[in-house]
């Protein structure tokens, strides 16, 4: 079947509103997270659990505002290796920054944000102190040397992948190259739950299973449909969710993928927003065999 599959190109703006973000915005989330951080060496062992919550936090405020939304989207990255190595840096430079709020907090009181950011052999001679000296307790044992790096490093790692994580869905998402547009994203209510057979016709380029779908429930084995409207082609995204209840009775979903972006025609997309709007004899659509080829057939009566 055709599928959607990035063109690798990126505008020149994306690596500006990085630029313009690394002393905007993302100083302005390192300052909370570092805030957060110290208030946090109070309440003894609590933090240890805490403070990763907050990382995470931290870490996706900017993956989700500065990486998604500002680079990639409005910066039009379609190139899932440039949205990696751009996040990357995102990643380490928020790190940098709320390390740079925190040791001015803490260790440089006297100097100005500017000087140490400015100074970063400064910044690297403290960490390396306060990893020998420790900045935390646990059961009154002085939390040091390589156990603390560790939790530094976790750190690290969960603000770096959450700067990576979501610009790189966001790349691999349609675009169209004509209109230099992100395709519109249209979520669909609920369809019944495709049973594994049809789901295997639709994974082989067989879309007749899409035209006879009925209205669904959350609360039961169903099916999510997501449209792209690509302004001249349209693509199409399904899942199904297998219901079963947990131990504590509680409902829970196994996702099953069985299409991501895949091309389909005009009139799939039409009958899947609205139903009971009527196919014409021109809209009749087209299977997709392996290679892509298209192999008409009769649309079911609607």
């Amino acid at each position: 079947m055709n599928q959607y599959k990035p063109s690798g190109k990126f505008s020149p703006l994306s690596i500006l509103y990085l630029g313009i973000a690394s002393f905007t915005i993302i100083p302005f989330f390192a300052w909370l997270y570092a805030e957060a951080t110290i208030g946090l060496l109070s309440v003894g062992v609590v933090f240890y659990y805490l403070n990763f919550i907050v990382t995470l936090v931290f870490g996706g405020l900017v993956g989700a505002f500065v990486m998604d939304k500002l680079v990639v989207e409005w910066g039009k990255v379609r190139n899932v290796t440039m949205a990696t190595l751009l996040g990357l840096l995102a990643g380490v430079l928020a790190y940098y920054w709320q390390w740079v709020f925190w040791l001015q907090n803490r260790y440089y009181t006297e100097d100005t944000i500017v000087t140490l950011v400015t100074y970063p052999t400064a910044v690297f001679a403290a960490i390396g102190d306060l990893l020998a000296t420790g900045t935390m307790t646990l059961e009154k044992n002085v939390v040091n040397g390589f156990w603390l790096f560790v939790i530094w490093l976790i750190e690290a790692a969960l603000i770096i992948f959450s700067t990576t994580f979501l610009p790189r869905l966001r790349s691999q998402k349609p675009f169209s190259e004509k209109r230099k547009k992100w395709a519109k994203e249209i979520k669909l209510a609920p369809f019944k739950y495709i049973e594994p057979e049809e789901a295997e016709k639709l994974k082989a380029g067989d879309f007749t299973a899409l035209l006879s779908l009925q209205p669904g429930s959350e609360q039961d084995h169903h099916s999510t449909i997501t449209l792209y409207d690509g302004y001249d082609t349209w693509y199409v995204s399904v899942e199904d969710h297998f219901a079963s209840e947990d131990k504590k009775g509680k409902l829970k979903f196994e996702e099953i993928k069985l299409l991501e972006y895949a091309q389909v025609d005009a009139s799939v997309a039409r009958y899947l927003q609205d139903p009971d709007t009527p196919m014409l004899a021109s809209d009749t659509p087209a299977k997709q065999d392996s290679n892509g080829k298209q192999k008409e057939y009769r649309s079911p009566a609607v």
